[in-house]
């Protein structure tokens, strides 16, 4: 984060999405592609819960929406990724760091 954005409000919010995304990431570090993509969850109606796949996709997709929200009402036109599952942590640490 550049020092025009550690101040105030919006810097701390900055802030604690950097300290959160990073946080995940050290989570997930050692999850294996077969763990990535087995159904943890085969009962839940919602399709973004079934897999830390799902989760991490929707995790994701999420943070680009909160994104492009925001730049929304700066008047800007932002336009947003297309959702897709990864096929390994590495790949969903590269989109979060991205985010």
């Amino acid at each position: 984060m550049n020092e025009k954005n550690k101040q105030g409000a919006v810097g701390a919010l900055l802030a604690e999405y950097e300290r959160a995304i990073a946080e995940l990431k050290n989570v997930i570090e050692d999850i294996s592609p077969a763990d990535l993509t087995a159904i943890v969850d085969n009962l839940t109606a919602d399709s973004n819960c079934r897999s830390i796949q799902t989760i991490l996709t929707h995790v994701v997709n999420a943070g680009y929406s909160y994104c492009i929200y925001i730049q929304k009402l700066k008047n800007k036109h932002a336009k947003h990724p297309e959702k897709f599952a990864r096929g390994s942590i590495a790949e969903y640490k590269k989109d979060l760091d991205e985010v």
